[in-house]
C-alpha cells in the first residue's frame, strides 16, 4: 500500500523535472516556421511565401508578385537554382508573440558554397506564425 502513495508523487516530480529541460514554449513551432518558409523560398512559391510572411518580407514578396512575368521567372529560377539548406534555427529571445531567432544556412553560389547566419524575426498571429524580417 505504501508504494502506491509514492507513485503519484514520483510522477509529479518527473513531470516537473522534464518541464525544466524543454525548450521555450513555441520554439519548436518557430523553428518549423522558419524551415517551412525557406522550403517555400527554395521552391520559388511566391504566393506561399506571401501567406507565411509579414512586415518587410510581405512587402518584398508582394513586390515580386507585381513584377512582369519575365522578371518574376528570373527571380523564381534564381531561388530554385540556389536553394538554402537550413542548418540550425535558434530562438534567441521571445516576448509578446515576437520571436528573435538566428538561422544558419548555406547555399551553393557562383563563387562556391557559402554559409551565413541571419537574424530572423517571427511573429505569432491567431492563425499561426509568420516570418517578418530576415537580415544578415
Amino acid at each position: 500500500m505504501r508504494a502506491r502513495r509514492w507513485i503519484p508523487a514520483l510522477f509529479a516530480l518527473a513531470v516537473l523535472g522534464a518541464c525544466g529541460t524543454q525548450a521555450a514554449p513555441g520554439s519548436a513551432a518557430v523553428e518549423q516556421t522558419v524551415r517551412d518558409y525557406i522550403a517555400l523560398r527554395n521552391g520559388g512559391e511566391l504566393r506561399g511565401l506571401l501567406g507565411k510572411s509579414c512586415g518587410d518580407l510581405y512587402t518584398s514578396t508582394s513586390n515580386l508578385l507585381a513584377q512582369s512575368p519575365d522578371q518574376r521567372r528570373v527571380t523564381v529560377a534564381s531561388m530554385r537554382d540556389h536553394p538554402v539548406d537550413v542548418e540550425s534555427v535558434v530562438v534567441d529571445n521571445s516576448g509578446d508573440h515576437v520571436f528573435s531567432t538566428t538561422m544558419t544556412g548555406s547555399a551553393q553560389t557562383p563563387t562556391g558554397r557559402q554559409t551565413a547566419s541571419q537574424h530572423v524575426e517571427v511573429r505569432q498571429y491567431k492563425d499561426g506564425y509568420r516570418v517578418c524580417t530576415m537580415q544578415p
